[in-house]
């Protein structure tokens, strides 16, 4: 079962530095929220689209310095954005996971 931020079966999360907190073990990300940032911006900024909610795309970014990032993103979308935080090295592997699978769909074959 795939959780998202709002689903029931979530702990409620806690707040870092002024940041909800999400396990990427858990929460994973939608194919709305994928389908909405470009690959290279997610990858670049390390942003990993989650979800979206009450037409507020969410975000995971590894570190409150990935800020600035999130406003740009909303700018270039033109949507509310939302950033909450995860693990690094987790968001980095699943923008990089992502990416390899649109990657491959797109390959002949």
């Amino acid at each position: 079962m795939t959780a998202t931020l709002n689903s029931p079966d979530t702990e409620p999360r806690p707040i870092y530095d002024g940041f909800e907190r999400v396990d990427l073990e858990i929460t994973k990300p939608t194919e709305e929220a994928i389908g909405l940032v470009p690959g290279d911006v997610a990858l670049k900024s390390q942003i990993l689209p989650l979800s979206v909610e009450n037409g507020t795309l969410v975000v995971a970014i590894g570190s409150p310095m990935s800020l600035a990032a999130v406003d740009e993103l909303g700018i270039l979308l033109q949507r509310p954005t939302r950033a909450v935080l995860g693990d690094a090295a987790i968001v980095k592997e699943k923008i990089e996971e992502i990416l390899l699978e649109k990657i491959l769909a797109r390959l002949p074959g």
